[in-house]
């Protein structure tokens, strides 16, 4: 090739592929030149930059996948509640629940209120107390299903632990999401001290819970309240004086709420 269609060509790669084709003596109609570096395959049949070369198997997507996990998400749980209920009761609850002992009538009592709130769920009653002769004490009988939330969310109960012990919080909220604050509507029947029963509406034949008013006894039957407005006299209320007689017990003719839990 001579320098003078040489420089003609090199002239028509700067003007274009198409008038480089007839600089350096094509026709108007020929092929266009492949110009290398642009994406195509180059004229040795060797792959352009960025692709792969012929043959080749393609180069997998190295972007970060996305992996299910198999583990529960931890928030999927429905939360158990805990609530203090909106009615007070004497202590005879096995007459108030209608039910064949005082600790099952408190459950129904639970149950009902629970019910009349539409929050559905299974409850159970901290009460504990002697039935067919055998000490029942609350805080065994309530299935660890911690932590206990409130009805506005708050943790109340974070473990099982804190049955026998200063709660998270107190039980202050009853089923309707009201706040008790009142003193004279604090109290709570609990027949419990430090996870233990005490004292309980005992009648020598009915066991726990199955009396109120005794007039025909010589001493009023008592049991131990809680104080709800308190996360560590929840149990009992042994600093108030206005909830209890001595020991954190009161007459069972009193009236009093039940702890709800959520099994």
């Amino acid at each position: 090739m001579s320098d003078s269609l040489l420089r003609r060509c090199v002239t028509g790669l700067l003007l274009g592929v198409g008038l480089a084709s007839l600089a350096c003596g094509g026709a108007a109609d020929d092929p266009p030149v492949a110009v290398l570096g642009a994406g195509a395959p180059a004229v040795d049949g060797s792959a352009g930059p960025g692709e792969p070369a012929a043959g080749a198997s393609p180069k997998p997507d190295t972007a970060p996948q996305t992996v299910p996990s198999s583990r529960a998400d931890a928030g999927s749980a429905p939360r158990k509640r805990v609530f203090v209920t909106a009615a007070t009761f004497e202590g005879n609850l096995q007459l108030a629940g209608n039910a064949p002992d005082g600790i099952a009538g408190a459950d129904k009592l639970c149950k009902a209120a629970a019910t009349g709130a539409h929050l559905g769920g299974t409850w159970k009653a901290f009460v504990s107390g002697v039935v067919g002769g055998v000490t029942v004490h609350a805080a065994s009988r309530i299935a660890d299903m911690s932590p206990w939330h409130l009805l506005d969310g708050t943790v109340a109960v974070a473990s099982v632990d804190e049955l026998s012990a200063t709660l998270s919080h107190a039980i202050d909220l009853d089923e309707l999401g009201v706040r008790v604050t009142r003193t004279a509507e604090a109290a709570v029947w609990t027949g419990t001290r430090l996870g233990s029963f005490t004292q309980g509406c005992t009648d020598v034949h009915a066991g726990s819970w199955a009396l109120g008013r005794a007039p025909w006894l010589p001493v009023d039957p008592t049991a131990t309240m809680g104080d709800c407005r308190k996360a560590n006299e929840w149990s009992a209320a042994v600093s108030d004086y206005s909830l209890r007689g001595v020991d954190a017990v009161a007459p069972c003719y009193n009236r009093a709420r039940l702890y709800c839990f959520e099994q």
